[in-house]
């Protein structure tokens, strides 16, 4: 009775999709070889990296239909703790001489509170047991990424459960930095991407003490960081030493393009942007996307500043959870209106307002005006309740967005329709 259902829905299955080529190993892949290599590919959409794997061992023929899927979006970007079990994963694709050009970014984040670095004997020095670059272990890790041709791109995550105990046997995040800078060194490789991302814990996510900032002037590190296009730093800025290692980051890089700064909040975040709004580093490049999250803004001369050195080349904007004192979004968004003529994206979220009256700025017009009404620009917005406790309490669109060849039209809209709301 089972196989006769089976067999109906395969038939069923059939009729719906034009008919195909076979592929590799449809002799003996059964039933499955009647079905289309799209409805397989679907299939592998909705599964994990661990449960995709083990969809690909059915039979040859599934593991032909998934293998594009499969290289783009689980071999494309690789994910290790530093530990040795990790090691020895990468030694065997390396052995696969089809699938090593495909890996275009190394991730560097622990998984399962298990450490970073784990089976390895790292080498520290004596007093202040910063890591001794050069070192064995490091070398091993830089032929790894060596052998990868491709893999121009490098992140380093530290997530809320990182582990960061002093420990010889294990590395912390900070020290990961330490490794991967080396490692960018070492290969003197035009680097495509660089993400940061440390979630901010108790206290200061990045330990002054187990980085070098010799590491950034080094002629290696330099040439790889030239050619670099996409930036992405996320770390709360509390402390001015860190808004310093940052900053010695921002520099040397001509081709940027797109550019992503998240300080989660910290007292430092302010200072920092008054830096680069005045181009203290004299950096030039031709950005074309830039985003802005959890920072707090004196003024929106600081933003302003901040666009004016791109204002020529910037086509995305993204202002997320910032803040600035109260009555200067508005004033902002009509400077972006009149200085940014290449813009062709604008997302703004949760915009604060501080100082005697702290707020929020939405734009409850949005969900009332037709796009005819708003002269043909159609917005994208999300509505919430606001306060989330008061179940009676109105909906806000803190949320708004717009993409198009009308920015002019819609800065106005944004201009006309925003309010104040005041904090209860």
């Amino acid at each position: 009775m089972a196989t006769e259902k089976g067999r109906r829905f395969v038939k069923y299955l059939k009729s719906r999709f034009k008919s195909h080529k076979p592929g590799p190993g449809h002799e003996a892949a059964g039933l499955f070889s009647t079905l289309p290599p799209e409805l397989f590919e679907i299939v592998t959409w909705y599964l994990k990296t661990a449960d995709n794997s083990s969809f690909r061992l059915t039979c040859r023929y599934i593991e032909a239909c998934t293998f594009r899927y499969w290289t783009k979006f689980c071999l494309e970007s690789i994910q290790t703790d530093l530990s040795e079990r990790s090691y020895r994963s990468l030694k065997k694709l390396l052995k696969e001489p089809r699938l090593v050009p495909m890996v275009k970014k190394f991730t560097v984040k622990e998984t399962n509170f298990s450490g970073l670095g784990k089976g390895f004997k790292w080498k520290r020095t004596q007093f202040d047991r910063r890591l001794v670059v050069p070192q064995p272990t490091i070398q091993e890790w830089l032929n790894i990424v060596r052998a990868l041709p491709n893999a121009r791109s490098f992140a380093i995550c530290r997530p809320v459960t990182a582990f960061d105990a002093n420990e010889y046997k294990l590395i912390t995040a900070s020290d990961a930095v330490t490794v991967i800078l080396a490692i960018i060194i070492g290969l003197r490789r035009p680097l495509d991407s660089f993400t940061l991302d440390f979630t901010p814990q108790h206290r200061n996510p990045i330990d002054l003490t187990r980085l070098n900032r010799q590491d950034f002037l080094d002629p290696g590190f330099l040439m790889a960081w030239n050619k670099l296009e996409s930036l992405s730093v996320r770390v709360k800025l509390d402390n001015p030493a860190v808004g310093d290692y940052v900053f010695w980051m921002f520099h040397e890089m001509p081709n940027l393009r797109r550019l992503s700064f998240n300080f989660e909040d910290g007292k430092e975040g302010s200072w920092f942007m008054h830096h680069v709004a005045a181009n203290s580093m004299e950096c030039k490049f031709p950005l074309e996307e830039l985003r802005l999250e959890k920072i707090h803004f004196e003024s929106a001369d600081v933003i302003a500043g901040v666009l004016r050195n791109n204002k020529r080349t910037l086509k995305k904007l993204e202002i997320v959870s910032c803040s600035l004192p109260h009555g200067w979004w508005v004033e902002l968004l009509r400077w972006i209106g009149d200085n940014c003529p290449a813009l062709e994206s604008i997302t703004l979220h949760c915009l604060k307002e501080r100082g005697e009256k702290k707020g929020y700025v939405h734009f409850p017009a949005v969900s009332e005006t037709t796009v005819a009404d708003a002269g043909g620009v159609r917005f994208v917005y999300h509505s919430r309740r606001w306060p989330v406790v008061d179940r009676r309490a109105p909906m806000r669109n803190f949320y708004i967005s717009y993409q198009g060849p009308k920015m002019g039209t819609a800065i106005t809209k944004l201009i006309e329709w925003a309010e104040y709301i005041r904090t209860p």
